[in-house]
């Protein structure tokens, strides 16, 4: 029915169940509940013309079968997994609760899982995790115990963890949110956002052996793999490596908490704070501040469509205030472009095609740092 033996397993059609829009995009999927289906459009956040056509769509013509139709989204009677159903009821107090779903594009293991959120009439109640993949397994006990580690930190402005549980096969984590309804993606970049980022390293940062770290063991595996990138790319990679490691050597490489996914689309905005969620990518023994740059380099070629050339623009228009959180904004970036390289081909399995256009930019970025430093 949805292409997709996890959400299979969730929802079953049943025409005693409730009402289901559902519909696809760039190979994602998503069931939103007819009834009331405002609060679960926020997991839809489309960028391109066509996606917001097609939230348009559903937004004022959710009871039209025949205009749904003609825009690729259909209706479907569906009944939720009981037991989960329970469970996620007793966290929000036995609240009677609406459940949307997402899951995105399964050519990946690590996107073999669902997303719920989980929300009444007036506001989203919390979010919930599922799978049976090992790798997504892992990456939620790791976003479970990096959330338990910032909350004793002392990190506000994150979720908390309201539970896990396991249903036969199924392993469901749920977290809080606070996130407001209908608050569009910030395409922005400024100290609110590198603060986010400043205070975690501030409470999280120490020193280590540079061999010790995570991401040395991502650069090895990087280094190992550059050659069947090609040889140019092989040079670029490698000189980057030796560059940054003579860095570390010579003056060391502060360590600390690393979300791994911070972008414009994984944080909103209360009563003026930032907040961010989607920690399953963190890391303890990263680059410190190698955030701000992922979300600078995202927020770029993802959310302006920006080429290297563009991005580099943006890099240097904020290298003023970077240089008032550290010294070296050079190298960090360099770190950061040498992670997402690795990051990537790893979880492609080799096959760069599938992020093409971004690697191209990352070297090109990589490049130009290594140019700026006499390092190539």
């Amino acid at each position: 029915m949805f292409e997709r033996d996890l959400l299979e397993r969730l929802f079953v059609e049943d025409q005693s169940g409730k009402d289901y829009i559902c519909f696809s995009h760039s190979n994602k999927v998503w069931l939103i509940p007819e009834e009331n289906c405002e609060p679960a459009l926020e997991m839809y956040q489309p960028s391109t013309i066509k996606g917001k056509v097609l939230k348009s769509c559903i937004r004022f013509f959710c009871k039209s079968k025949i205009i749904l139709g003609k825009v690729g989204v259909y209706r479907r009677k569906l009944s939720f997994h009981s037991q989960i159903h329970s469970y996620l009821k007793s966290i929000v107090n036995g609240e009677e609760v609406y459940i949307a779903a997402y899951m995105g594009d399964t050519t990946s293991k690590q996107n073999n899982k669902v997303t719920l959120q989980i929300y009444n009439e007036q506001k989203i109640l919390c979010y919930g995790k599922i799978t049976r993949e090992p790798e997504v397994l892992e990456n939620f006990s790791r976003e479970i115990d990096g959330l338990k580690f910032l909350e004793k930190k002392g990190i506000n402005n994150i979720p908390k963890v309201l539970g896990e549980r396991e249903v036969g096969d199924l392993k469901i984590f749920v977290q809080s949110t606070n996130k407001p309804l209908r608050q569009p993606v910030r395409l922005e970049f400024g100290r609110k956002q590198i603060e986010f980022i400043h205070n975690i390293v501030k409470k999280t940062q120490f020193q280590v052996r540079y061999e010790l770290s995570e991401f040395y063991i991502l650069v090895q595996y990087l280094k190992d793999n550059a050659a069947k990138l090609g040889k140019t790319e092989e040079k670029i990679i490698l000189s980057a490596v030796k560059w940054v490691e003579t860095y570390a050597e010579e003056k060391g490489l502060p360590v600390a908490f690393c979300h791994g996914d911070y972008t414009p689309w994984n944080v909103y905005y209360q009563n003026g704070e930032l907040n961010s969620f989607d920690f399953e990518y963190c890391l303890r023994m990263m680059p410190a501040y190698i955030d701000v740059f992922h979300y600078l380099t995202q927020l770029s070629i993802l959310g302006k469509s920006n080429d290297a050339s563009e991005t580099i623009k943006l890099y240097e228009s904020y290298q003023g205030i970077l240089k008032e959180y550290m010294s070296d904004t050079d190298v960090i970036y360099g770190c950061y472009l040498l992670y997402i390289i690795g990051f990537y081909y790893h979880r492609t399995d080799g096959d760069c095609k599938r992020i093409g256009k971004q690697l191209e930019i990352w070297l090109e970025l990589l490049e130009y740092l290594l140019k700026e430093n006499e390092r190539i």
